[in-house]
Formats: C-alpha cells, sequence, structure tokens
C-alpha cells in the first residue's frame, strides 16, 4: 500500500518483522522481560531524527504518551495504548515498557509503532507526522502530491540510503504497475499479482 512505504522509508520503529517472520533489532539494539508484565529495551545509541533532533528514551515516551492523548483519538494505537499503559526511563538509552497483561508478542507488536521527534510531534502533534514528517529513516519528504511523492537521501539516519532521490507513485491497476516495471518506467514496484510473477 501507497501510505505503509510512505512512513516506513522515513519513520523506524524499535523492532522490525525480517522476511522469516522474526522479530529483529531496530531502533531497540536488544531487549529482554524485566518482570511478566514488563519489558526492557536498550536503544541504538547515536541516531539522530531528520531534523536533528536525537533519538532517545525521551522519544519513546513522548511517543507512548502522546498515543494516550485526546489528540490520538481516532488512531489505531490510541486503541492499543490499552496494552502499554506506562514507559519508564531508566536511562537516556533505556526503557521499561509496561503491558497491561503478561505479553510475549510485545516487541513484534512493536514493529509497527513508529518513533517521531519528540519536539516536532509536542508542537504539530499527529497531523505535523504527515505533514512535515520527520523521522529516523534513510529518506526525507521534499514535497508530495495526490498519488506522487518525492523524497531525498537523510544522509544523517543510521541507515544509509542507497540512492540520492526516490519518486513514489501509487498506481492502482496491477497490470499498469507490471508495464511501467517491464518498460524501464519505474525500478521497483509493490503489490504483485502471483500471476503475474513468472513475467517478471
Amino acid at each position: 500500500h501507497f501510505s505503509n512505504f510512505f512512513f516506513a522509508i522515513m519513520y523506524d520503529a524499535l523492532t522490525q518483522i525480517d522476511n522469516d517472520g522474526s522479530v529483529v533489532p531496530w531502533l531497540a539494539e536488544s531487549w529482554e522481560p524485566d518482570s511478566e508484565t514488563s519489558w526492557i529495551f536498550h536503544l541504538r545509541p547515536g541516531v539522530r531524527f531528520s531534523n536533528g533532533e536525537l533519538f532517545n528514551a525521551e522519544a519513546v515516551k513522548t511517543v507512548f504518551d502522546m498515543l494516550r492523548t485526546d489528540a490520538a483519538i481516532g488512531l489505531s494505537w490510541h486503541r492499543g495504548m490499552r496494552r502499554y499503559p506506562r514507559v519508564d526511563i531508566i536511562d537516556p538509552l533505556t526503557v521499561r515498557i509496561h503491558t497491561d497483561r503478561p505479553n510475549a508478542l510485545a516487541p513484534n507488536y512493536l514493529s509497527s509503532l513508529y518513533m517521531a521527534a519528540p519536539d516536532h510531534l509536542r508542537a504539530g502533534s499527529f497531523q505535523a507526522l504527515v505533514e512535515e514528517p520527520i523521522g529516523t529513516g534513510p529518506f526525507m519528504l521534499e514535497r508530495w502530491e495526490k498519488g506522487h511523492s518525492f523524497f531525498k537521501a537523510h544522509r544523517d539516519s543510521w541507515i544509509p540510503p542507497k540512492v540520492d532521490r526516490m519518486e513514489v507513485f501509487a498506481v492502482s491497476d496491477s497490470s499498469s504497475r507490471l508495464q511501467a516495471l517491464m518498460s524501464g518506467q519505474v525500478d521497483v514496484v509493490t503489490a504483485v499479482n502471483p500471476d503475474q510473477i513468472g513475467m517478471i
């Protein structure tokens, strides 16, 4: 989906799910259960958001706390925050995330919660994350139009970008996506129909 790709190249989560379905370190380098209803996450040092803000324990706590406010009503993670009632800062690179019940899959679920720059989030709330996205990922938004977005490399990202620029198009028809790929108009397509794989 266009919007999923759009955010995933700019924002990162604490964990990620790899191609074989395993949860792997991402913005958190490691984690372990602290009790039946809490987890300790050790954060990656030296990571900065594209506006220069430092990613740290405060950033993690701010995202969780803001998602519990009325400003987040209507977002899926506002409802999901019932499962994570509190986040404690242990030190600048360590947080304790409390769960409402024993939850062995918490690191898996948190792979879908993107981290945002805390000052930017507090200043503009969640609409700012869409209109002026500030993340830790390898790309930054230059401008967006309906169904067409332009990105430039975030050279200070902890994940070095492999290209300088990227354009992302929303093409709803799978045959049109396939034709664009086969003719060299685009370099990558998503959501390929299984019966098109042989042609590719």
